[in-house]
């Protein structure tokens, strides 16, 4: 695990449409300073997702952006906002 980072890498599997099996894995991992990053199938690398909160707040919040059953029309995983 790198110094910048207080927990392991977890994933969130999200569904992207009404079918069942169109899922996908998002990665995350909170920063030492409290802070989550995740890493979606379209990234390289990890990026700032939240600035603090716990994770059950991250877990929430990446359903809330990408997952089908929390958003009916989720964002793109190119979406940063």
């Amino acid at each position: 695990m790198s110094d910048k980072y207080q927990s392991p890498t977890q994933l969130a599997e999200v569904q992207r449409s009404h079918d069942h099996e169109d899922k996908e894995t998002v990665y995350y991992r909170q920063r030492k300073d409290g802070g989550w990053d995740v890493q979606t199938p379209v990234d390289n690398e990890f990026w700032g997702f939240m600035h603090s909160g716990s994770e059950e707040t991250a877990q929430q919040l990446i359903r809330k952006k990408w997952d089908y059953r929390y958003n009916p029309d989720p964002d793109d995983f190119e979406d940063r906002s």
